[in-house]
């Protein structure tokens, strides 16, 4: 089954993540595997729109998911529900690894030549789960086509659309970063959701306002 599918049938059906994430803080390993499925369309698409296009020889969106997938496994057990979100703590852990691989892009020469770089992230021992997901989510047509919508929004949507849509950031801390009050904030979400396809914020997303 297509990942960004499965994604929204459990989504449906099954708890909220963060209920999931309690569960698997507790213990519960299997919920853990749940978590992966639901957060990593984000997490995909996410760096989808982050890594500029000129990097992509050496970078993209399936090392990041799998690299911070990684890092969250082997993190799991500082996770905090009572400090934040599972997405935001997900999120958080995901833009630590983009930046590490565009410092490490940064101090190489990039031109062709026998100093051509390497990928910008070591991916030894990813998870085979990892792999097949990332690589499912890579030949999603429907993920392409989510990817797509969020890329014909103008600058300033597809800021809150990240931040908000898939970061899961209040919308009067978006509002304070673009400049603009919570409830012009508010009513730019609105418009953003307008724009997009309800199959994509419901694939992307977990806001509801």
């Amino acid at each position: 089954m297509d990942v960004s599918a499965d994604h929204e049938a459990r989504s449906s059906e099954d708890p909220s993540t963060e209920g999931l994430a309690r569960r698997a803080r507790s213990g519960d390993d299997a919920r853990f595997g749940e978590l992966y499925l639901r957060i990593s369309p984000a997490v995909f698409a996410w760096a989808s729109l982050r890594i500029p296009n000129a990097l992509r020889p050496w970078l993209d969106a399936e090392d990041v998911v799998q690299e911070a997938w990684c890092r969250a496994c082997n993190r799991f057990a500082r996770f905090d529900p009572e400090r934040g979100s599972f997405r935001a703590w997900t999120f958080g852990i995901a833009r630590h690894v983009l930046l590490d691989a565009l410092r490490r892009l940064a101090h190489r020469p990039l031109s062709g030549g026998q100093d051509e770089p390497g990928r910008a992230i070591d991916l030894e021992g990813v998870p085979e789960r990892a792999v097949t997901v990332s690589s499912q989510l890579a030949r999603s047509e429907d993920m392409a086509a989510h990817v797509s919508r969020v890329r014909e929004l103008d600058e300033n949507e597809q800021a809150l659309f990240v931040q908000h849509g898939l970061e899961g950031a209040s919308l009067a801390a978006c509002g304070e970063g673009l400049g603009v009050s919570p409830e012009a904030a508010k009513k730019r979400w609105q418009r953003v959701r307008q724009k997009l396809a309800d199959a994509t914020l419901h694939a992307l997303t977990d806001v509801s306002d």
